[in-house]
């Protein structure tokens, strides 16, 4: 902080700063903070990262009778307590709808924020995490879609891999949480990003000319830098924008639908298609179909699978296809593990289709050497009757 800055300690790890200056200086004073604790802590031989979840409240520079000390404390803690729910880096700014937001999730309790849940264990996975992405150490292994038409293969999704020393390949549930907890969500995507382009252009290089998918985070959605970062990344790769999709987990939580618009619709001009990923899965899905520009509506696995015994969940999914086949939407099923459930998509009119059934998600260089699962690949032996479930 500067000199004339207030800084005081409420107790715990929550601290209150006062800075008297124009909106345009506190927040770059307060983005500085932020940056400063991108570097760790040496604590008992350990590097100890800490990530800050900061809420910023402002009042008029002429006085308001409405806000009070009291008052602008209480804007900045339900920033803050926001930034904490929607598990974003940086700083959350108030705005008047976040007192409905503490209304359905109550803030936690002084021996709640104090509280010391984490042990030793979990900080060195944290630090191995961190490690791991700047070793570029994480791994892609990609998920073929296939056209459920001609049962060729028009495109892969990217799914990310953590090769742990001790514990082994972990996959996006065991380690994404901890991700997002620690504000490194944006980290991971740049790495999913890079290696994923890095990937496609020798496939490219090599003939076999398919799109890859990757997932954008809610930071990289609310940051308007995006689509430039991207249009750099796929020209040093040598890469045209129809080399790639970005896909939008549907229970995501944007800061703002405005930005995250304006994001999307800048890709789409470009030429890289968009999609909804697990659509069906959160809350915001009608929501995101009306106010987001997009070109794919991905069918969440947990409504495909049961289609075949469970009308609820057929009827759940035939509804989809046919709002995608409203929308002009390329409708896109998760999931499939069995012969039947394809076929049943088939009279559904499911565009495409990705699963176990048709492959298990597969090595860069099975993509440059068109190997895939059983289904796809006629040289290879015929599938088992016991089905695999899908990978995240």
């Amino acid at each position: 902080m500067r000199d004339w800055d207030t800084v005081a300690r409420l107790g715990g790890d929550e601290f209150a700063v006062l800075l008297e200056d124009s909106a345009d200086t506190v927040h770059a004073v307060t983005l500085r903070v932020v940056r400063a604790f991108d570097e760790p802590f040496a604590v008992d031989g350990r590097e100890l990262y800490v990530r800050l979840s900061v809420g910023l409240a402002t009042a008029p520079p002429t006085g308001d009778p409405d806000v009070t000390a009291g008052e602008l404390f209480k804007r900045a803690d339900l920033a803050m307590y926001s930034a904490k729910r929607d598990q974003a880096s940086g700083v959350r700014a108030f705005t008047p709808d976040m007192r409905l937001e503490a209304t359905h999730q109550p803030l936690p309790s002084r021996r709640e924020r104090t509280g010391r849940h984490d042990g030793v264990a979990r900080i060195q996975l944290i630090n191995d995490l961190r490690h791991a992405i700047d070793a570029r150490e994480l791994t892609l292994v990609y998920q073929p879609k296939v056209s459920l038409t001609t049962n060729e293969v028009v495109g892969v999704e990217a799914l990310i891999r953590w090769p742990h020393p001790d514990l082994g390949v972990l996959e996006p549930a065991d380690f994404l949480p901890l991700v997002r907890q620690n504000g490194l969500m944006e980290a991971v995507t740049d790495v999913v990003l890079t290696r994923a382009l890095e990937d496609a252009a020798g496939w490219h290089s090599a003939g076999v000319r398919i799109p890859v998918a990757v997932n954008l985070s809610a930071p990289s959605l609310n940051d308007e830098s995006t689509p430039d970062r991207i249009r750099i990344a796929l020209a040093r790769h040598g890469l045209s924008a129809d080399a790639l999709s970005v896909e939008i987990t549907e229970d995501l939580l944007l800061a703002s639908v405005v930005h995250a618009r304006a994001v999307l619709d800048r890709l789409r001009q470009s030429g890289i298609r968009v999609a909804i990923d697990d659509f069906g899965s959160g809350y915001s899905t009608m929501t995101y179909l009306h106010e987001l520009p997009i070109d794919e509506l991905k069918l969440d696995r947990h409504f495909v699978a049961p289609i075949l015994h469970d009308e609820r969940a057929a009827a759940i999914v035939r509804s989809v296809i046919e709002l995608a086949g409203t929308f002009d939407l390329c409708s896109v099923a998760e999931g499939v593990e069995t012969k039947a459930v394809a076929d049943r998509l088939r009279e559904y009119g499911c565009d495409l289709a990705q699963g176990h059934y048709f492959s298990a998600p597969v090595s860069a260089q099975a993509v440059r050497l068109n190997r895939w699962g059983p289904v796809l690949d006629p040289h290879r032996a015929s599938p088992t009757a016991a089905a695999r479930p899908s990978g995240a």
